[in-house]
């Protein structure tokens, strides 16, 4: 398969040979063989690697975010972003491995008997990630699994293998030991029940399209396989009438617009309480107009293409669906065939106003660049639209007041809930937690993460 640059179609990345389910069978036993003798290893040992896997990674960065760039299609920057954040991530898995050991402080019950917690590794994951974050995501799922002595099977999107081989190099020369780790690059309709169905299969890590996780979901759904889905969003900023405009615009645009719009914690509804809409609609629209869409490589850009073409059609039935049912284009719409002589999947950066809960734009997730603003009433409404969607994965609301926020924070049925600051902030310490369509199984990511790596063992000593 070859793979072009989203930003410069005439620019050839590479070809890629994809696996056939025979190779993904052997990659689930091999990794399986390798379970045994990772697991033994001391954790210490394993953290260790591991640091050296970071190490290279950080002191090849700009090396990374090209590779991301090239293949993803993002403005460098967003890039460089992307590594910093897989840094973020791991490093802070390794940390708390250092903290939490595999054996939790043991309590004193009586006299005669004292108890703890381990907790043993499971065997062998299999790590599902998307194109729209190929370096990142692997990062912080691949770090936790194999601190805590479990092997995996990393199965990323076969449009961006070349980020995930990077990686993979990193690994080997760190150390780490032959097959706690293999690396399959197919297609999910080809290899994907093959990977799911293998009998040495403990977890599954998914990061993708509800449809594809709740597929996953049903046919593992008689087996002992432990899950955590990361799926779909239709992520809710709101903007109460006291709130601050500067910091809500800047919030609201840079979270729909970032990656294109290509991410799940992306805003994608723009709810604005009715004594504000108007203003924040000319301010909003002032501020996407200073865009700069091109080739994610040129130096002055910061918005780039769509991943693929496949991508732009979705967001071009968006934008004529959206027409269709009456919202009003207050900016962008258009899709460029080239800009400054590249050929691209480009897809302006396009706003709409009165959008109603009626409207597709409204309760579709388009994955890309177009944002529809919604008028709330008042702060009632606002909430009634915010929970009107069949996803939970993250939410904002913008407001000086906290007793507000704080109605809104507990009234808003998501996992993962912000005052003040985008949809898409997040720390390395916080889980990502997605409710209804959003997520199933154990949270992603943060200090929780031994708890989807390892199975617990309640120890009791008889001490006289």
């Amino acid at each position: 398969m070859r793979l072009k640059n989203p930003g410069n179609l005439d620019e050839i990345v590479g070809d890629v040979t994809l696996a056939c389910p025979e190779d993904a069978q052997n990659a689930m036993t091999l990794s399986n063989e390798a379970y045994s003798d990772w697991a033994s290893e001391p954790i210490k040992n394993r953290i260790q690697i591991l640091g050296l896997v970071l190490d290279q990674l950080d002191g090849e960065k700009e090396k990374f975010a090209k590779c991301i760039t090239l293949e993803n299609g993002k403005p460098f920057a967003e890039s460089c972003s992307e590594v910093e954040s897989a840094l973020g991530d791991g490093r802070f898995q390794l940390d708390q491995a250092k903290k939490l050991q595999v054996h939790d402080q043991h309590t004193q019950i009586n006299d005669a008997i004292t108890a703890e917690v381990w907790h043993d590794s499971i065997g062998v994951f299999l790590l599902i990630t998307p194109w729209n974050f190929p370096l990142a995501t692997i990062v912080r799922k691949l770090i936790p699994a194999l601190v805590w002595g479990n092997t995996a099977v990393v199965k990323p999107a076969q449009q961006t293998p070349f980020t995930a081989g990077l990686l993979f190099k990193s690994l080997e020369m760190a150390g780490l030991p032959d097959n706690v780790v293999n690396l399959v690059v197919g297609k999910g309709s080809e290899i994907g029940d093959t990977l799911v169905d293998h009998s040495a299969l403990k977890g599954i890590s998914f990061t993708g399209s509800t449809e594809v996780g709740t597929g996953i979901c049903r046919r593992v759904g008689d087996r002992n396989v432990r899950l955590q889905m990361e799926m779909g969003g239709k992520n809710a900023l709101v903007i109460l009438k006291d709130a601050d405009l500067k910091s809500s615009v800047e919030s609201a645009v840079s979270a729909a617009f970032t990656c294109s719009g290509q991410w799940c914690t992306a805003t994608s509804r723009i709810i604005v309480e009715d004594d504000m809409y108007e203003q924040f609609c000319q301010e909003f629209v002032k501020k996407v107009s200073e865009l700069k869409m091109g080739s994610g490589m040129d130096p002055d850009v910061n918005f780039g293409p769509v991943f693929s073409f496949r991508q732009k059609e979705i967001a071009i039935d968006a934008i004529k669906k959206a027409k269709k049912e009456g919202a009003r284009l207050l900016y962008g719409g258009n899709t460029p065939e080239t800009i400054k002589g590249k050929s691209g999947h480009f897809v302006e950066p396009t706003v709409f106003g009165e959008v109603t809960e009626s409207m597709h734009l409204f309760s579709e997730e388009i994955f890309g660049p177009v944002i529809g603003i919604t008028r709330a009433k008042d702060f009632q409404d606002a909430l009634r639209l915010a929970n009107k969607s069949q996803y939970g994965l993250s939410f904002s609301v913008f407001t000086a007041k906290k007793e507000l926020a704080d109605q809104f924070l507990e009234g808003v049925a998501c996992g993962m809930v912000h005052h003040n600051l985008h949809t898409a902030y997040r720390h390395p310490a916080m889980p990502i937690i997605g409710w209804k369509e959003s997520g199933r199984g154990l949270p992603e990511c943060g200090q929780f993460a031994r708890d989807f790596f390892t199975q617990k063992k309640a120890v009791y000593r008889y001490c006289q």
